[in-house]
């Protein structure tokens, strides 16, 4: 069986349920192939196939008009394994911030104040993807939805999937809320 076939019959095995991940098909003793699982709820199937045991054998090739082909020579494998695991990157913690700084300063009526969210497994350490503090892609599960307490002071606009601009429409204070799932984190913001 060529790596086409093994492909192939990985596709099969993966149901096409799940987003597709990058693979490689290699003979030999394998490869491990490096990915990014998405962030929960979403989910990623990486599907795992082992080919084993091949055998080289000869079959007769159909001809046409009842001529005599010439045999081919074939590799076929005995048996074929096939896992699936279900990858995704759950975060125990948020944590807001301003970028750069700990303590985010005041905003002038009109003025416009970046919000970011860092994310944390159950053991504190960042998703891969996330470890960059200015890493932000523009599409894709976001690491936490935004809004604003009173809207009359301030209105918030999503930027890629961790940070929001916010803007300042009068003078007053009121929170910025960032949630993923059941998690969230606050900041203050004060108009002046």
């Amino acid at each position: 069986m060529d790596d086409a076939k093994l492909a192939e019959n990985a596709d099969e095995a993966r149901g096409g349920r799940g987003r597709r991940l990058r693979s490689a098909v290699l003979a030999g003793v394998g490869a491990i192939v490096a990915v990014m699982p998405p962030l929960e709820p979403d989910v990623a199937i990486a599907t795992v196939v082992a080919a084993l045991g091949q055998i080289d054998t000869t079959i007769s090739t159909p001809c046409c008009g009842g001529c005599t082909c010439p045999a081919k020579h074939a590799p076929y494998y005995r048996h074929f394994g096939y896992k699936r695991a279900v990858l995704s990157q759950h975060l125990a913690t948020i944590h807001l911030r301003c970028p750069d700084t700990n303590m985010c300063d005041t905003v002038a009526v009109g003025g416009t104040w970046s919000v970011w969210v860092d994310g944390f497994d159950a053991h504190g350490r960042q998703p891969y993807w996330l470890t960059s503090s200015s890493a932000n892609f523009p599409t894709g599960t976001p690491v936490a939805i935004y809004t604003v307490r009173d809207t009359t002071i301030a209105t918030a606009e999503r930027v890629g999937i961790r940070a929001t601009t916010v803007t300042a429409r009068k003078a007053g204070s009121t929170w910025i809320v960032g949630t993923h799932g059941a998690l969230l984190d606050s900041l203050k913001l004060v108009v002046q």
